[in-house]
């Protein structure tokens, strides 16, 4: 009984964040950050939630990768 409480009000908090980011894009705030946030918590329930955390740390990896090499690439190197 308390797992599955615990379980619903995890749940509902995530989807009030995801909702609550999804609120504040156009606004002045943090939304993606927050959408992420409410994804990570429902990632403990569920798999599609999972996924999607994964696919989004995948994304700001390669982004960060691109971004580093094009640093790498313009900077003068040293002799």
């Amino acid at each position: 009984m308390i797992e599955a409480t615990k379980r619903w009000l995890r749940v509902a908090l995530g989807w009030c964040l995801v909702i609550a980011g999804i609120i504040l894009i156009p606004l002045p705030g943090p939304g993606l950050p927050v959408i992420f946030g409410g994804l990570v918590v429902l990632s403990r329930d569920s798999a599609w939630a999972r996924r999607m955390v994964e696919r989004m740390k995948e994304y700001w990896r390669s982004k960060r990768e691109r971004r580093i090499g094009c640093e790498r690439k313009s900077s003068p190197s040293s002799p």
